[in-house]
């Protein structure tokens, strides 16, 4: 018997009692019996998926948990990965420690060596040094005998006062100074010739000496240098030289 059906497979027959068959629907809902096997309904086909996986669905009968990477993988030896995936703990939330901050440099006062200590500060000027082998030969002579020389701080970039001041002063007087401790690379320059003049110190020099130049060598550098004369005696050193070679005295300086 044929049927007209979108199916192409043969469809299923299953026994049943003689006697009994199932014809084509000639109405809806009308069913005419006749001797003969059962011809039960088409299986249920279901519609394709809207979304297509390219790989088989695999199902578990329990849930697997994985646990996802960091966000920020730190730098861990190979042979403690396995430990760390297989016997980590729940995840807990830590607050950043603060960072603290940098030790002071210590202070050294006439009790913390037996013998004191000399710093010696020399200023000049760069444009006379660079003209003149005899200025060259002249600072060659103030450096003291057998002192090692720690470091020379180069004044002549840093920013030049106002022309005005310049005129009334030179760098002994705190106009001068100031402005050269409002400079932030003054300032920093200045703070680590001194950090490290009393590093020198406390490792067992005796005596050290600084050189500062600028352009002329009467106002940066020789500010410069008072500055840092200062600082070093506030941090117990007892014996702190200065020598400004080619400082150009102005009406408005004390001495």
């Amino acid at each position: 018997m044929a049927f007209n059906t979108p199916f192409s497979f043969p469809l299923p027959l299953m026994p049943s009692p003689p006697g009994v068959i199932v014809q084509e629907v000639v109405q809806p809902l009308q069913i005419i019996q006749h001797s003969g096997p059962i011809l039960h309904p088409l299986p249920f086909v279901p519609p394709p998926p809207m979304i297509h996986h390219p790989l088989p669905m695999m199902y578990h009968p329990q849930p697997i948990m994985y646990h996802t990477a960091p966000l920020f993988q730190h730098h861990i030896p190979h042979h403690q990965h396995y430990h760390q995936r297989h016997h980590s703990h729940p995840p807990q939330h830590h607050r950043a420690l603060p960072v603290p901050a940098p030790a002071p440099t210590p202070a050294i006062t006439r009790a913390t060596f037996a013998h004191p200590r000399t710093v010696h500060i020399i200023t000049y000027s760069t444009q006379q040094h660079a003209a003149s082998p005899a200025v060259q030969a002249e600072i060659a002579a103030a450096r003291p005998a057998n002192v090692p020389k720690l470091l020379t701080v180069h004044a002549e970039n840093w920013p030049l006062p106002p022309p005005e001041l310049c005129q009334r002063c030179s760098g002994v007087s705190a106009a001068i100074q100031d402005f050269v401790k409002n400079n932030a690379e003054g300032s920093r320059c200045i703070d680590t010739a001194v950090n490290q003049t009393i590093g020198h110190l406390l490792n067992g020099q005796h005596t050290v000496l600084l050189e500062v130049c600028c352009g002329a060598g009467t106002h940066r550098s020789v500010a410069a240098a008072e500055i840092m004369a200062q600082r070093l005696r506030r941090k117990g050193v007892q014996n702190v030289v200065v020598r400004h070679l080619h400082r150009v005295r102005k009406p408005g300086d004390v001495r």
